[in-house]
């Protein structure tokens, strides 16, 4: 699966999980250090390659890493309600 998350500057992270339940974690980990909202955009099938074909598909906006702007998202599909901040439990 590839995961399209889009920070509070409009910058996104182009990234591949195994699963929605890995996705989570993957989420929360990035959350955790990030200053920017975080919001999970888009969900695809698709491997490695085809995570890489995107990575190469932006790579002149590449900010850092996975992350790039101006990135067109693609349409989700899968339910990415589950990811939204307001879900997102606060001790």
């Amino acid at each position: 699966m590839i995961y399209f998350i889009r920070d509070s500057t409009s910058a996104v992270k182009i990234g591949m999980v195994g699963s929605l339940a890995r996705l989570h974690v993957r989420l929360e980990g990035l959350r955790c250090g990030s200053p920017h909202r975080l919001t999970v955009e888009s969900v695809i099938d698709g491997d490695l390659a085809a995570e890489r074909e995107w990575h190469s598909r932006y790579v002149a906006s590449r900010l850092r890493g996975e992350w790039f702007g101006g990135v067109d998202v693609p349409l989700t599909t899968y339910d990415v309600t589950p990811f939204s901040e307001k879900d997102r439990r606060v001790p």
